[in-house]
């Protein structure tokens, strides 16, 4: 990765949208909506490929930077931006799913022009490496549970209830 290139892509463009991903933020004439990092990420890469079958692995590599995750993580996250884009599986405008393969972007994507002075509308989408990372990369006091990563010791659940943060019944 060059040590002068921006860390997020340039914003673009798709359809009614505005998408800016150093904010993670999408804007359309309904205001704009928040996105989590790793949504984005995906959202990001697809429109790198735009037109392209890209596969669950690929985006776990480029979204999730290849960390440890299934295959659900990635179906929660096009849920969320199909959510986001008023898109439907059955009937898809902006995201296709191919069966047992992957995803593929279905509308043009416009980039806007960065600070290098190229035009809008660039043909070259801004590389993987650019794309935002995940919260638990930019916050060092993030840990597996609150308060962990400040020297507190993880809240523990109170007999027969279940924990709050693992998910898990506490044994009794």
């Amino acid at each position: 990765m060059e040590s002068d290139s921006p860390p997020y892509p340039t914003p673009f463009r798709v359809d009614r949208w505005h998408v800016e991903p150093e904010l993670n933020a999408a804007t359309s004439e309904e205001g704009t909506k928040r996105l989590g990092p790793t949504v984005m990420a995906l959202w990001v890469v697809l429109a790198q490929r735009a037109g392209g079958l890209v596969t669950k692995d690929e985006l776990i590599r480029e979204a999730w930077k290849g960390k440890c995750v299934t295959d659900d993580a990635v179906t929660v996250a096009i849920y969320e931006l199909r959510k986001l884009l008023g898109d439907n599986a059955r009937e898809p405008r902006y995201i296709e799913t191919i069966p047992g393969r992957g995803y593929r972007w279905l509308v043009e994507v416009q980039w806007e022009s960065g600070d290098d002075g190229v035009g809008g509308d660039s043909a070259a989408p801004p590389s993987p490496e650019r794309l935002p990372r995940p919260a638990a990369e930019r916050s060092p006091d993030v840990g597996p549970l609150r308060g962990e990563a400040n020297g507190e010791a993880p809240q523990k659940a109170a007999t027969g209830e279940p924990s709050r943060w693992l998910g898990l019944w506490p044994r009794v």
